[in-house]
């Protein structure tokens, strides 16, 4: 997904979740994941990024995500974060078509493939892209 040369900076922190980890390159918000466990998280962001090395971020970089934070304790909040949705053009196609959907608005996966234009056997394939956004915070799953 991320190339050779690309930063990547994230911080863990707690939320009533568990635990939280939030990571971005200079372009954006490229991973949000909850888990228990801080060492899940960061072996689970150096498998999805295999070719960068991720670095914990400064007191800076923690404040800058706070916001994200504040999402996640209170999801009505609207912040508009600057996002790097990387993945495949099909995937990136899936993502942005849930960042279409209304907040509070649930969509099936087959819903979701007839409003991209897609045809009833890509159902499968939305719904694997769906599986695989390391953002789901920021572009929820509907």
């Amino acid at each position: 997904m991320a190339d050779d040369t690309q930063k990547i900076q994230f911080v863990v922190q707690p939320c009533w979740l568990g635990q939280v980890l939030i990571a971005a390159t200079e372009k954006g918000i490229c991973a949000i994941a909850l888990d228990n466990s801080t060492e899940n998280l960061i072996v689970d962001l150096k498998n999805n990024f295999p070719k960068t090395s991720p670095v914990l971020g400064n007191s800076e970089f923690e404040s800058s995500m706070r916001p994200v934070l504040d999402v996640i304790e209170n999801p009505q909040l609207i912040v508009p974060f600057e996002l790097d949705i990387q993945g495949t053009d099909f995937q990136r196609e899936v993502w942005t078509s849930l960042l279409a959907i209304a907040p509070g608005e649930t969509v099936t996966y087959t819903e979701l493939t007839q409003r991209m234009g897609k045809s009833k056997s890509s159902v499968r394939a939305v719904a694997n892209a769906c599986g695989k956004n390391l953002i789901a915070i920021a572009i929820p799953c509907h």
